[in-house]
């Protein structure tokens, strides 16, 4: 019945493993719900391999080897094996098949010294002279690697010049000279030396690439489990603890091919235990014979006629005796 309800549960993560690679519409919101029923189903398989017993003895949660004794002598026994089948031993055990979310295996292991971080046009604005941003658009632009302002009412550029603690200045009276009409950005990019005094005891800042953009973390260790959570980096290079991030294990190259494969294995498993359990049904068909044949032969001695069997007996030991007295005299003849 466990291995059924294993068997069962394999089957349905791979339809759902179909139905997330056949249907390119599927939403990032319907790829995490689907890996997260996956996930369950795969918790269910670990607690059915390591929960289910028969007569106090787990038989799922290792491979392992029984001997039965099957006769009144010693060597008669027929071996039944017993194998384990937690997602594990199943090598499913990562298995994941949401491409949208993030891996742990792309996490930098080098701690971060130092770190990019955007820096908005509002922001630098903000910081300039009135008369410095007058006339200039609150977006900016880049090209090249650098930063621009333009004009609200012509097509001069200004080029931006950023400290790494996020100073911003720009000479709003010379035009910069560009080859290339420079492309709209959100922030532009600086660089920040981190203090490590703002990191706490075990804490690490690390990084790793997001949709094309490095992104931070910070990783703490707690006993066999590893915590991240989001790094909120300012200025001046402090960091601070944002909400936790939930990293998957790396996305499984080819899920079907290995759902396919663990169903194998469980059929080739329920295979050999019935083929064990066909044996054993011989063996109880062969010791019922035996246990026939040996309850007739018990109950013909049972059933025996004392009295007739006792006076068969002195008949045939008076006839021996008086055989045994005439021989004697035809012997003592001259």
């Amino acid at each position: 019945g466990a291995i059924n309800e294993i068997n069962e549960n394999m089957h349905a993560i791979r339809r759902l493993t179909v139905q997330i690679k056949s249907t390119a519409s599927v939403s990032k919101a319907d790829k995490k719900s689907i890996q997260d029923e996956i996930k369950k189903r795969l918790s269910e398989i670990d607690r059915l391999a390591e929960q289910t017993e028969s007569n106090g003895m787990k038989i799922l949660s290792q491979n392992q080897r029984l001997s039965v004794q099957i006769g009144a002598n010693d060597g008669q026994v027929v071996n039944i094996d017993l194998f384990k089948l937690d997602t594990e031993s199943l090598h499913v055990k990562d298995f994941n098949v949401n491409s949208d979310a993030l891996y742990a295996s792309d996490i930098d292991e080098n701690a971060v010294t130092s770190a990019k971080i955007g820096i908005e046009a509002k922001k630098i604005l903000d910081s300039s002279t009135p008369e410095s941003k007058k006339n200039i658009k609150r977006q900016l632009y880049e090209s090249g690697g650098e930063y621009f302002f333009k004009q609200i009412d012509g097509n001069e550029y200004y080029k931006v010049e950023i400290s790494n603690t996020g100073v911003a200045q720009y000479n709003s009276s010379s035009p910069a000279e560009l080859t290339e009409i420079p492309k709209s950005v959100k922030t532009a990019q600086i660089t920040v030396e981190i203090d490590p005094k703002t990191l706490a005891v075990g804490e690490t800042l690390k990084s790793y690439m997001k949709d094309g953009i490095q992104q931070y973390l910070i990783h703490k260790q707690e006993g066999d489990k590893e915590i991240y959570h989001e790094a909120i980096i300012n200025y001046e290079g402090k960091v601070k603890s944002g909400s936790e991030l939930d990293f998957e294990t790396l996305l499984t190259m080819d899920p079907l091919k290995e759902i396919d494969d663990a169903i194998a294995k469980i059929d080739d498993i329920r295979g050999s235990l019935g083929a064990t359990q066909n044996r054993l049904g011989s063996v109880i068909n062969s010791l019922s014979t035996t246990i026939a044949n040996l309850t007739q032969s018990r109950s013909n001695i049972l059933d025996a006629d004392f009295a007739t069997e006792v006076s068969n007996m002195n008949r045939a030991n008076i006839l021996q005796q008086a055989g045994t007295a005439v021989l004697a005299q035809a012997n003592a003849v001259p």
